[in-house]
């Protein structure tokens, strides 16, 4: 994940391990992501069965999330964070409709897995995964522009 800090053991020169942190440079050499990723995945609910997630595109920076993206339900705009540990918390956003909340576990290869709840309605499993054409999304440019808040 772009900026994932996690700290985790890095060899030195005479081989021992020591504890470092864990860039952004370090997220996209690693795993080829940019900071701006085109995704795919699905969310799981009863009577639904599993319902794709078309068009994601999420960004990361310095701790947020944003992004966007659309499904049978209708488009919905993508904003939380993600944390050190990998975590991930979303707030998907219905155009004109109700938000669905995202939480879930970065696994550090390109693939976000967790629970979605509509709180005290339902909940059920998603998993939004990096698609493998890491093509800039200069389309999510022109929908979000990070402010700096």
């Amino acid at each position: 994940m772009p900026g994932y800090n996690a700290a985790r053991p890095a060899n030195s020169d005479d081989g021992a391990a020591s504890s470092r942190v864990f860039t952004a440079s370090d997220a996209r050499r690693e795993s080829n992501m940019s900071s701006t990723s085109t995704w795919r995945g699905y969310w799981e609910q009863r009577g639904w069965g599993r319902q794709p997630m078309h068009d994601v595109v999420l960004g990361f920076d310095e701790g947020l999330v944003f992004g966007k993206g659309r499904d049978c339900v209708g488009r919905f705009s993508f904003r939380g964070t993600w944390d050190s540990q990998g975590a991930v918390s979303l707030i998907k956003q219905y155009v004109r409709k109700n938000q669905v909340l995202y939480q879930g576990q970065y696994d550090g290869e390109g693939t976000i897995f967790g629970r979605w709840s509509i709180a005290p309605f339902d909940s059920g499993e998603f998993l939004l995964s990096l698609v493998p054409d890491r093509a800039a999304c200069a389309e999510l440019a022109e929908f979000y522009e990070p402010s700096g808040e």
